[in-house]
């Protein structure tokens, strides 16, 4: 009894000192707002590698709350030893390095049988813990004049990191190896200081939402007649025979087999590329995910050491890993002289090429499952001439636009009733009028276009600017005409005055 009691009272002590000793002026970056000294004697391994799968986040907590203890402990037997140190050096013996460690490996294995390998029921435990930090505190109020600032912290400080750390503990089981490692060595080097905290943090709970599936595709054929009604027919039948293959191609389960489906829509604006890719995701019951390619690097595709590559940010929005990607503006950044982008993307289309990596996760990335969809004004040429290798891997679509009969259906019957909602006009434009106009517009294209080219080829979105332009032009004239009208605004509010009023 008195030895079991004696073994508590060193455990109740040794975490009181540990409240206010793990923190030393001599070693660095105490000045970042994570820095954690008990950190200098843990390894990343040590700290965040649960022994067995953690049932629930509080679980989680007191986890790391005792290997934070333990590095604590560990802070306090090196002190200790230190101490000893200076004792022996005054004494005339020598008291070397290994000795240090060796002292404060042993006090540490101490104290951590002492703390909570008796078999102490778990309320009694956390109730020794409490009067400890009660201590603890006591010290560093009695100390306060004495102890350095940074050592009088809360034993467990919650902050930003901590999060993180719970769920990297949580989740350690469920997560690639190389990816838990990435994330371990990353918290633990801004824990000690030697990393600054940048952008890698603020990502961590996204790439803890890494995913781990690939989602299961179905063709849906009139999901893209549907949504690209007035496009060429042939062009549409092209793009269902392609959501068709690329359907039965991931069924495939041999990861060996080259199943990448890329694609290369190009055209003028307003032609239905975008309004096309999205609908193939949507028909082969996929997810998709946007990326702007103009000005992009490929570091920016593929990550940094501080930020997450896009190809897997798009992962991660989607929840999938294999997503249809629409690489958007691809011409710009493809056909520029000297360019990087144009090798890359060539190397990232080959059906050899089954995975990149990104160098934020440092972790290999499928991109055979996916599919690209690439888009732009023009066709993607080097030196005046198509580049065959890009075609040979890219399929190219030249969309050519909407037909007339269709654009002039969908600006009488659905753009033009909207616009007049969304800016009324009082009556003093009549659907009627603005419908008939859309009519002559299209009959005289070449006489009120200065653009040598059919309504078709300027695609749907000048057309629809044309429109508003009409309509504004005539709204405007005919509050012009109002205007000069005497006596107007008072006819009307004098008519007004004579309707009967409703009741509320």
């Amino acid at each position: 009894m008195i030895k079991k009691t004696t073994r508590i009272a060193v455990s109740v002590l040794a975490m009181a000192l540990s409240e206010g000793a793990y923190a030393n002026d001599k070693q660095g970056a105490q000045d970042s707002p994570y820095y954690d000294q008990r950190y200098e004697f843990l390894s990343a391994q040590s700290l965040y590698a649960s022994p067995q799968s953690l049932s629930s986040i509080d679980e989680a907590k007191d986890f790391l709350r005792n290997q934070r203890f333990n590095g604590a402990i560990l802070k306090l037997g090196a002190d200790t030893a230190e101490l000893c140190a200076f004792f022996m050096v005054v004494a005339g013996v020598t008291f070397q390095l290994p000795a240090n460690q060796a002292f404060g490996q042993a006090f540490s294995f101490f104290v951590a049988q002492s703390a909570w390998t008796m078999e102490l029921p778990n309320k009694l435990s956390k109730n020794i813990r409490l009067v400890a930090s009660g201590i603890g505190t006591g010290i560093c109020k009695v100390g306060g004049s004495i102890l350095p600032e940074a050592s009088c912290k809360p034993f467990v400080e919650e902050d930003l990191l901590s999060d993180y750390e719970v769920l990297l503990a949580w989740q350690w089981h469920k997560l690639p190896p190389v990816l838990r490692e990435k994330l371990a060595n990353h918290l633990f080097l801004v824990r000690r200081g030697q990393k600054e905290d940048s952008n890698g943090v603020k990502q961590m709970f996204n790439v803890l939402k890494m995913p781990q599936n690939l989602t299961s595709l179905v063709y849906n054929p009139k999901t893209l007649e549907d949504s690209l009604v007035g496009l060429n027919p042939d062009l549409i039948e092209d793009l269902k025979d392609i959501a068709f293959r690329h359907v039965i191609q991931s069924q495939n389960t041999d990861p060996t087999i080259g199943r990448k489906v890329s694609l290369y829509f190009y055209g003028k604006p307003g032609t239905g590329k975008t309004q096309a890719a999205n609908a193939l995701a949507r028909a082969i019951g996929g997810k998709s995910c946007t990326i702007n390619l103009s000005g992009k690097k490929v570091e920016d595709l593929l990550g940094s050491s501080t930020n997450i590559g896009l190809l897997a940010q798009c992962l991660i929005d989607t929840a999938v890993l294999n997503p249809v990607i629409i690489l958007d503006d691809a011409d710009w950044e493809l056909n520029t002289p000297g360019s990087p982008m144009l090798g890359f993307v060539l190397s990232l289309n080959d059906p050899e090429m089954r995975s990149v990596k990104d160098q934020f996760l440092e972790n290999q990335i499928d991109i055979g499952n996916m599919m690209f969809i690439y888009s732009g004004n023009s066709r993607i040429m080097k030196k005046d001439s198509p580049v065959e290798a890009f075609e040979q891997r890219v399929h190219t679509l030249k969309f050519e636009g909407f037909d007339d009969n269709y654009r002039k259906k969908y600006l009488k019957d659905t753009f033009v009733p909207t616009l007049m909602k969304q800016y009324p006009s009082n009556g003093i434009v009549t659907l009627e009028t603005m419908q008939s106009l859309v009519d002559e517009y299209f009959a005289n294209w070449n006489t009120t276009t200065s653009v040598p080219e059919s309504a078709q080829d300027m695609g749907m979105r000048v057309v629809i600017e044309d429109t508003k332009r009409v309509y504004f032009k005539q709204l405007r004239k005919a509050q012009e005409m109002l205007a000069k009208v005497p006596h107007h605004a008072e006819h009307k509010s004098s008519s007004q005055d004579s309707q009967p009023k409703g009741e509320l």
